[in-house]
């Protein structure tokens, strides 16, 4: 309510400055019943007017959380949140754009739906439930993907329904091949430098990208410095009067700690030593250092079935992805959609 008078220009547009939170309400509650067949024709007419080829499938997925009372709610759920609001329930949005940018399809999830679920009720509501919302050409589309959503499960999915598919390899192998990495990518200040793979049914390309390699290294001396100190406060309070002692109190301290700083603890081996019941001695190491430096050096693999794509189209194309990033932001900012204050699931969805 307050961003339609205050922020967007539909109150001049449609000449109804006054209109109520009830009647807003109700708009919302007729955007949910009908929202199949709007986003439908949404689709028809942009496909129309700008002819667009539907090549990409580009998925993501975003939430944003809730503030208020959420008795009434199913979608309001608990979650890893994106926005770092643990303290508040969350709801999954979910978008699928073209690659020029437009929207095929969405849907809302429960906050904490497991990513990777999602994909096969989204392909059914591009290729299969009506009203289908792409139309498919002599070549099939490809789909774009994250590493969240690429598991070994989905890319059979995708080969099952003849898709092809272009996404961030999950298995992390973050080791270059031998062969001399060659640029894919110069201008400004970001230089990309690619090796190729190619396997029978895959390619796999192995990214360098500078940026990257600072900014993962950034996270990992932040993430290390806080995960050592909370161990040294947890370690010091052993032998402090009115410290934490119980060895399961102990152990239970530190898996929220693992928990918290999952970048970089799985990477330690910690050891606690118990004595009637109690914790005398925390240690820790780094199990492997050679892996952990590797693992934030900016180096990234990307996996497809496109083996006819040349390597700066590869990256090109996944890059696309950050379109659906951007449509994100764009809801969260000038469409104000977080934080929802709504407690029904209709005009959650709506």
């Amino acid at each position: 309510h307050n961003w339609f008078q205050h922020i967007s220009g539909l109150d001049e547009l449609i000449g109804e400055a006054n209109i109520s939170l009830s009647s807003l309400y109700r708009v919302c509650d007729k955007l949910e019943a009908h929202k199949e067949e709007i986003e439908k024709a949404l689709v028809e007419r942009t496909r129309r007017l700008f002819g667009l080829g539907e090549k990409l499938i580009l998925y993501d997925l975003t939430n944003t959380y809730f503030e208020g009372s959420l008795r009434e709610s199913d979608l309001a759920r608990r979650g890893h949140s994106k926005e770092n609001r643990h303290d508040r329930p969350l709801v999954t949005i979910a978008l699928v754009l073209d690659e020029d940018g437009f929207p095929k399809t969405s849907r809302v999830f429960r906050g904490n739906v497991a990513e990777p679920s999602t994909l096969s009720k989204i392909l059914d509501d591009l290729l299969i439930n009506p009203p289908r919302q792409l139309k498919i050409g002599h070549q099939m589309p490809t789909v774009v993907i994250d590493a969240g959503i690429a598991t070994e499960e989905n890319l059979n999915l995708i080969r099952s329904k003849k898709l092809h598919y272009i996404c961030v390899d999950r298995r992390r192998v973050r080791e270059l091949p031998e062969e001399e990495p060659e640029v894919i990518y110069e201008k400004d200040d970001t230089l990309i430098k690619a090796v190729r793979v190619n396997e029978s049914d895959e390619v796999f390309l192995y990214c360098i990208s500078k940026g990257r390699a600072e900014k993962e290294g950034s996270i990992k001396k932040k993430f290390q410095s806080r995960f050592e100190e909370e161990l040294s406060k947890l370690r010091d309070s052993l032998g402090k009067k009115g410290g934490v002692k119980k060895y399961e109190k102990v152990i239970e301290r530190i898996g929220r700690l693992k928990e918290r700083y999952g970048r970089v603890a799985h990477f330690y081996d910690i050891t606690v030593k118990e004595k009637d019941r109690k914790a005398v001695e925390i240690s820790w190491k780094i199990k492997d250092s050679e892996k952990f430096e590797t693992s934030f050096s900016g180096v990234y693999c990307l996996r497809s079935s496109r083996k006819d794509l040349s390597d700066e189209e590869l990256w090109s194309i996944y890059n696309m992805l950050s379109r659906v990033e951007a449509s994100f932001r764009s809801l969260k900012s000038e469409l104000s959609i977080r934080p929802i204050y709504h407690r029904i699931d209709r005009r959650i969805r709506g």
